[in-house]
């Protein structure tokens, strides 16, 4: 591969109106060896995009929360083994039977049981309900496992704030970018000059609310640095699933900490997170190298928003691609795939 093969990827993906803005990066666990942007970061001028400027990365905040959750499980504030009716049984909520059962790790590998999404800010009056609403509602459940889910990971966000007594964003913070540097990941900035324009406005989340029998009210693109997720908006901006902002920078090194770890993970805590039969680990995606057009076993993540992380273990590679895509229609994994397709 070469930095002139990948602006060629991106100016192509640029050009036919498939994304707004883009960025790109290629490497292993111990330096970037090639990388590309393209793109403006808003509609009305403020600059070109950089691979250090700021993407709204959707669910790619998944990945961080299963790292938080390594880290929580090594310090013993919050294991992985707990079951969810344990972890809040001191809080004096319901939870339902099936649910209850399960280990916190579960929820984190889509294997909860819990439905893939709801309309949580319609459904709740306040953020201080969800945790509740998701634990003891037996219209939630049902989904599988295993089966993509949202609320899974909106649950473990919820019950580690409630059992930490510290918000997601300050348990990130002290748990995964201080100690990997990690300048460029940060909970919805607001309008600072390094974040790139989300156009997406909430066409699928109508979809979806209108399959649960719910009428949601339409909304245009966000204001810049804001999550495009609703629900993340509802919990204040950042939830375990969505919410936090990111360079392609920050995301290789968070890829590269699994890769080699050290700083926030162990050997051992990697190994058991990538462990176990089926599509879903820890956090991550599996992707058979036959499917990915790349030697080795691939792992990684997308996002709604357009963006995407993909490492191999077996021959230390690490391809980052952010992007916002301009509408819902443009297909994510087709994009994807043909990223995991450049030769190196």
């Amino acid at each position: 591969m070469s930095s002139r093969k990948l602006r060629r990827f991106l100016d192509e993906l640029y050009a036919s109106g498939a994304v707004s803005a883009a960025a790109a990066l290629v490497g292993s666990s111990r330096s970037i060896e090639y990388r590309a942007a393209v793109g403006v970061k808003r509609r009305r001028g403020a600059g070109r995009v950089t691979t250090s400027s700021l993407f709204d990365l959707a669910s790619l905040t998944k990945p961080v929360t299963a790292t938080l959750a390594l880290a929580l499980d090594r310090c013993g504030e919050l294991s992985l083994s707990t079951t969810v009716g344990r972890a809040l049984g001191r809080e004096g909520i319901a939870v339902e039977a099936s649910l209850g059962r399960r280990r916190l790790g579960t929820l984190l590998r889509h294997r909860s049981g819990l439905r893939p999404w709801t309309p949580l800010f319609d459904r709740c009056r306040a953020r201080s309900e969800v945790v509740e609403l998701l634990s003891s509602s037996p219209g939630l459940l049902g989904a599988g496992p295993p089966a993509y889910s949202d609320l899974g990971f909106i649950l473990w966000g919820g019950i580690a704030e409630e059992r930490t007594g510290r918000s997601l964003g300050a348990l990130m913070q002290e748990h995964v970018t201080r100690p990997l540097g990690l300048h460029g990941l940060v909970g919805p900035p607001g309008d600072v000059p390094r974040v790139v324009e989300c156009r997406l406005g909430n066409d699928r989340e109508r979809d979806l609310a209108r399959a649960e029998g719910l009428e949601i009210a339409g909304r245009r693109s966000p204001a810049p640095g804001t999550a495009q997720d609703g629900n993340a908006r509802f919990l204040g901006g950042l939830s375990g699933h969505a919410g936090l902002f990111g360079s392609a920078q920050a995301i290789w090194r968070l890829a590269a900490e699994w890769l080699a770890p050290g700083a926030v993970l162990t050997e051992a805590a990697v190994e058991s997170a990538l462990a176990g039969r089926g599509e879903y680990v820890l956090g991550w995606w599996r992707r058979p190298a036959e499917s990915a057009g790349r030697a080795g076993l691939w792992y990684g993540h997308r996002g709604f928003t357009g963006g995407g992380v993909w490492f191999c273990p077996e021959t230390d590679e690490i391809r980052v691609f952010l992007a916002h895509r301009s509408s819902v229609s443009v297909p994510l994994s087709q994009w994807h795939a043909r990223f995991l397709e450049l030769e190196p």
